[in-house]
């Protein structure tokens, strides 16, 4: 754990010592088990020697002791989180609210660009009709001027030659030429708007998958069907874990922690800055977790 300053480690030391030393009277009160308790708190039992010493360099950062010691102040019968908050930690609980959320970057979803694309293929869809209209009725051309285009009057020829009415084949031939690349040029539009995303999600290994996206140094445990997958401090980064039955995540700084569950596009954060938390999701989760452990 990170060192704090001298005064604050000194109270730190002297209030677990005190803490601790009631908390193992209380668990000898009601005759449990060191094991006892660090089943029903799901804290290694490394963890529940050190706060009952007073070892504070073999617990976790401030924070994530705090909230240790209301899971054990829970287990032998004590309100755990007005008991845990005379540990000093020397971090303003007091959340603060996210600037990004209120951004228009936030406010942009998959929907938005979806009516985009479907914006693109009708205006490619109309073009093509304007152009097919066009080559069926080549008499509505006009000019700018609003007159409508005449051909000349062919010269005299002979009688042996024929008359000189070559010009409107030509014209139609330019039409058609014009209609058909009109036409390719639609259909590579259409061709090149990418299709709206599927509402179907990804899935990983497992019934019930949770991916961790960490956005600042958090202390997390991570138990898969009730087995320990992982326990220790994470810098920023992302994880992923699955499970048949469930997954449970404890976080000493629960605002830090961002959630994305069985694969869903939606990411929650597990709580507020600062907070502990223990989120239990069940293999029918989707985009909020089904049990919470206070």
């Amino acid at each position: 754990m990170s060192s704090p300053g001298p005064e604050l480690a000194r109270k730190q030391v002297e209030v677990l010592t005190e803490m601790g030393a009631y908390l193992h009277e209380r668990r000898l009160e009601l005759q449990l088990t060191i094991e006892q308790v660090s089943t029903t708190t799901r804290i290694p039992v490394r963890l529940l020697v050190a706060i009952e010493s007073g070892n504070l360099q073999e617990l976790p950062e401030a924070v994530y002791t705090q909230g240790l010691l209301r899971r054990f102040a829970d287990a032998v019968q004590l309100d755990g989180t007005e008991y845990s908050q005379k540990f000093p930690t020397g971090i303003d609980p007091t959340p603060r609210a996210s600037a990004w959320q209120k951004s228009p970057a936030a406010q942009l979803r998959p929907l938005h660009l979806y009516f985009a694309y479907v914006a693109v293929v009708v205006a490619a869809v109309t073009g093509i009709s304007l152009s097919f209209d066009r080559t069926q009725n080549p008499s509505a051309d006009r000019s700018e001027d609003g007159v409508e285009e005449t051909q000349p009057a062919p010269a005299p020829a002979a009688p042996t030659e024929p008359p000189a009415v070559a010009q409107q084949p030509d014209r139609n031939a330019q039409n058609a030429n014009a209609a058909s690349t009109t036409t390719d040029a639609a259909t590579e539009a259409a061709d090149a708007a990418p299709s709206a995303p599927s509402a179907q999600n990804s899935g990983e290994d497992g019934p019930v998958s949770v991916e961790l996206t960490v956005t600042s140094e958090s202390w997390l445990q991570v138990l898969a069907d009730g087995e320990v997958a992982f326990e220790g401090t994470l810098s920023e980064g992302q994880q992923a874990w699955s499970a048949d039955r469930e997954i449970t995540v404890v976080a000493g700084n629960a605002g830090a922690i961002m959630v994305t569950v069985n694969g869903s596009a939606e990411k929650e954060p597990l709580g507020q800055p600062g907070a502990v938390e223990e989120v239990t999701f069940m293999a029918d989760s989707r985009n909020a977790p089904a049990a919470a452990t206070p």
